[in-house]
């Protein structure tokens, strides 16, 4: 008896974390924003250029790489917390294509972190069709409390998770404010109970994506876009031998080069690919550049929390650009030197990432 129970438990918990498309199993996007320290921001988990980037507490202030493996996330009682610049964002030139970030496994994490992949979807988990049906995303986190076959996306409001001690402590509020622990807020309305820096990814879920899109067969690695690395500052040494999407994306989507220097100046709002650089009135491509003496593959132990994953394509490198319904890779930044960039006058924009 206690047998047959354990079974049918067990194909009631599959037949939740696999949706069955044309007869072929297919994973889900689940959801998740528990504010923790990500997991690719500990440094030599993985052969990277810099880890993922890590805030104080106010979202915005960016913890220095070489000082943050002696602090801990704010999940685990420290004061380093998951960046506010680090939500959903859309392509212009495709109207069904969003970008972002997401917890992900397809192997160890010096295999995965800051790796970029490409998934499509084939409709929500009612069935219904979605808005952004295509996805580029980067792995900034792993974990064992999202199923196998899933991707969880970073959507703030999308649910505290395993860890839902961490939003509340970064921005002195009651869980409540969040939503539901698994799911999070139930309506665009309910926004607003978040921080105003988070209430733009938030009301994003509701107009562009839905409820635990279904996937359209698995997530297939490709070259990080520019637009990813200039948010989490991570770029992997071996992006470069993945093919880049071949889709039409706008231009700040575009696969970044080798040895890419990201553009942090996306993180304060602007639309500009530069800033005067701090007391010159003069342009800076690079306002900050993160950098090159932070690489090693050593998987290194995760000191932090908030983590979430699941899915398992093959990372391999692969000549041919991916293309929507396709198959594909990468770069790097360099020298890091904490600068602040100026904001132009009267720029309205929250302000998401800048340095102290």
């Amino acid at each position: 008896m206690a047998l047959k129970l354990n079974i049918g438990l067990l194909a009631v918990s599959l037949s939740l974390a696999l949706v069955h498309l044309d007869g072929a199993s297919a994973g889900m996007a689940t959801r998740y924003w528990d504010c923790c320290k990500p997991s690719a921001s500990w440094n030599n988990k993985a052969p990277v250029y810099a880890p993922v980037d890590t805030c104080k507490a106010d979202g915005v202030t960016l913890i220095d790489p070489s000082q943050a493996d002696q602090g801990q996330s704010g999940c685990n009682g420290g004061n380093q917390y998951m960046c506010s610049c680090m939500q959903p964002f859309n392509d212009e030139s495709d109207s069904t294509l969003g970008l972002g970030f997401a917890a992900f496994s397809a192997g160890s994490e010096s295999e995965t972190d800051c790796a970029c992949y490409y998934a499509e979807f084939a409709h929500d988990g009612q069935g219904k069709p979605i808005k952004r049906n295509k996805l580029l995303f980067q792995v900034t986190n792993t974990g064992g409390d999202v199923q196998s076959e899933n991707i969880d996306f970073q959507i703030p409001g999308g649910g505290l998770g395993a860890f839902a001690q961490g939003c509340p402590a970064q921005w002195s509020t009651p869980a409540s404010q969040w939503g539901q622990t698994y799911g999070g807020v139930s309506s665009a309305s309910q926004c607003s109970n978040l921080p105003h820096a988070l209430q733009e990814g938030c009301q994003w879920r509701f107009s562009q994506w839905g409820d635990n899109p279904v996937l359209k067969g698995a997530p297939k690695r490709v070259r990080c876009p520019k637009s990813l690395i200039d948010r989490s500052g991570c770029q992997r040494k071996d992006d470069n031998t993945v093919s880049p999407y071949s889709g039409q994306v706008d231009s700040g989507n575009t696969a970044a080069p080798a040895q890419y220097k990201r553009n942090r100046s996306v993180c304060l709002g602007g639309k500009k690919e530069s800033y005067g650089a701090p007391g010159t009135g003069g342009s800076h491509v690079q306002p900050i550049g993160y950098g090159s003496g932070n690489g090693g593959a050593a998987e290194g132990s995760n000191n932090g929390a908030g983590q979430g994953a699941g899915d398992k394509p093959a990372p391999g490198a692969n000549n041919g650009a991916v293309s929507p319904s396709s198959n594909g890779g990468g770069s790097a930044p360099q020298g890091y030197s904490p600068t602040k960039p100026s904001v132009p006058k009267g720029h309205k924009k929250h302000r998401v990432c800048q340095w102290e």
